[in-house]
């Protein structure tokens, strides 16, 4: 992927706020996606996506800040004690954040908004696999033609209260995924360890702690 950014819109003739996404590819082919969030003008607390990393060996992934960028360090990361999932908020500037047991919370603050980013680990080794869910209220659209996808009429600014089921729905959905690309036959792997990844209890946690499969 080329690059990929959110962008947020707040217009004065709409009570509520459009958050549009846009990446493009290395083939060139370009992708958005819309969220618009229902009477946010005061209160806007939204998901934008999840994402669980990859073991992050691959050169691509690392680092190339530019001299004005702010460095906000998520902690340790061994791809051998769990993978790093994370899902990343928009919310207004100045809103206070909940802490979530499980999760740590890193915020990045701007003139009207601010970024919220809650990261957990899961209990199984990270692998080259890496696993994305898009928060999303319209179709994809890839080279401005609607593909297959979610058409809401919007959604409510998320409450506290719906915060822990939705990071924990995430981490979990992202869990199974890499669950799956571990048994994938294709991979070759020992039958004795695909066997116990099948019946593999997920947990998270805050910090990485040795996982069960070598």
């Amino acid at each position: 992927m080329e690059f990929e950014r959110y962008s947020v819109h707040v217009s004065p003739d709409s009570p509520g706020t459009t958050i549009k996404r846009t990446a493009r590819l290395e083939t060139g082919r370009v992708m958005t996606t819309a969220m618009f969030v229902k009477d946010s003008k005061t209160e806007l607390f939204a998901p934008l996506f999840a994402r669980r990393c990859p073991d992050m060996k691959n050169p691509h992934y690392d680092s190339k800040p530019r001299p004005r960028d702010t460095i906000i360090s998520t902690g340790e990361f061994d791809p051998a004690k769990g993978a790093l999932t994370y899902v990343l908020f928009v919310a207004h500037a100045g809103r206070s954040l909940p802490e979530i047991h499980a999760f740590n919370l890193y915020t990045a603050s701007f003139r009207r908004f601010q970024l919220a980013l809650y990261t957990t680990y899961t209990n199984v080794p990270a692998g080259p696999f890496s696993d994305y869910m898009i928060f999303a209220t319209s179709p994809q659209q890839i080279d401005g033609i609607a593909a297959e996808g979610p058409v809401l009429n919007g959604v409510e600014s998320m409450a506290d209260e719906e915060l822990y089921g939705l990071l924990l729905h995430s981490a979990d959905t992202l869990g199974l995924k890499l669950l799956s690309h571990y048994v994938n036959p294709a991979l070759g792997l020992p039958t004795d360890f695909t066997s116990r990844l099948m019946i593999h209890r997920l947990f998270f946690s805050r910090n990485p702690a040795s996982a069960e499969f070598k």
